[in-house]
Order: structure tokens, then sequence, then C-alpha cells
């Protein structure tokens, strides 16, 4: 039997997970005969699609990405605006003191 370490089973689990297309989130699927495409365009929400071609794979790719890139830039708006919602502020003036 052969032992592995943890890292060791990392690295191969890893290998194994590296598309067969070349191209990031996109993968050939034998069994179906199709391209595969998985995206997570925004927390909690994935994408799945398969497509004849590698071509049409990599034109919804790029509209996946505009779709996430389009959420994180909504996503840092509202917190920005939550930012500036705040229940105080700190003010900084000058102040003059004077002893007697």
């Amino acid at each position: 039997m052969c032992k592995h370490t943890a890292a060791h089973l990392f690295i191969i689990n890893m290998q194994n997970r590296q598309s067969n297309s070349g191209h990031k989130n996109i993968s050939f699927d034998v069994s179906r005969q199709a391209w595969r495409l998985e995206l997570r365009t925004r927390p909690g929400h994935s994408k799945t699609a398969r497509f004849k071609t590698l071509e049409a794979a990599l034109a919804k790719r790029a509209e996946w990405y505009q779709e996430r890139e389009q959420y994180a830039q909504e996503e840092k708006a509202k917190r920005d605006a939550e930012k500036q919602e705040t229940a105080f502020s700190i003010i900084k003036k000058d102040i003059t003191i004077v002893f007697d």
C-alpha cells in the first residue's frame, strides 16, 4: 500500500482539477461530448453551461466575468455608502486654548 502525506495528496488533487481545455473554468465533458463552463458569479451562486464549441464557451465565460465584475462593483458601492452612513462622525478642527 502506498502512503502519501497530506501535502502530497493535496498536490495530486490540484493536478487532477486542472482543466483539460487549457482555459480557466472550461473543460471538455467526454460523456456529453460538450465543453463545460462552470463559474461562480457571486457568493453562493454558481453557473454551469455546456456548449458544442470552445469559442461559444469562451464567449459566455467573458459575459459571466463581466457580470461578476459588475456585481463586485455594486457590492463595493453598497459598502462605501454604508461607511458614510455611520451613527457618529469625528470632526477635526483647530482649537485655541487660553490660559489665565
